[in-house]
């Protein structure tokens, strides 16, 4: 796995302590800069990672260049069940 994949995460949007109930990954293509719509994956520039909010439905929580990358962060949420902020020691 290449560790050096871009990931952004949406810490702002982030609560460590919101229970939730399933994590997704879905391709989504730039329409703006800030703007994505869900595509096919032969046409996507982003895997956006979503968790399932019970009674509120899905938030992105994160953006990954890669499949790859938002599966492994899909996968860690899985297995952990909950949120997580790692701070960036640069």
């Amino acid at each position: 796995m290449d560790f050096k994949s871009k990931v952004t995460l949406y810490t702002d949007l982030i609560d460590a302590y919101q229970p939730f109930d399933a994590v997704e990954v879905h391709p989504v293509a730039r329409i703006t800069d800030n703007e994505f719509e869900p595509c096919e994956e032969s046409e996507a520039d982003l895997f956006a990672v979503y968790i399932h909010l019970p009674e509120e439905g899905l938030q992105c929580i994160a953006d990954c260049d890669t499949r790859e990358t938002a599966e492994a962060l899909k996968d860690l949420l899985d297995i952990t069940g909950r949120m997580f902020v790692v701070e960036n020691e640069d």
